[in-house]
């Protein structure tokens, strides 16, 4: 079954997650963070509501830039391997 959300009333994904924790640690606004990112404001608003998802070329390269601000285990969205006993 399909959802259909209201405009601006979209379910966050764990992307759009990250994105915005990853700017509130930087303790960015969205527009400093768009400037900074190199993307337009309405489309770092966008990934955040989890309206839209970078694609490609950007998607692998936010996904650095999520890595070396959230970690590698959360820029993925994945637990980190449990250690050997």
């Amino acid at each position: 079954m399909h959802r259909h959300y209201p405009p601006g009333k979209r379910r966050k994904t764990g992307l759009s997650k990250r994105i915005e924790d990853a700017r509130r640690i930087l303790n960015l606004s969205q527009p400093e963070a768009a400037k900074e990112w190199g993307v337009n404001v309405r489309t770092l608003q966008d990934w955040e509501l989890g309206r839209n998802a970078p694609r490609g070329f950007a998607r692998a390269q936010l996904e650095k830039l999520l890595a070396e601000i959230l970690g590698p285990a959360a820029a993925t969205g994945k637990k980190p391997p449990r250690a050997p006993r």
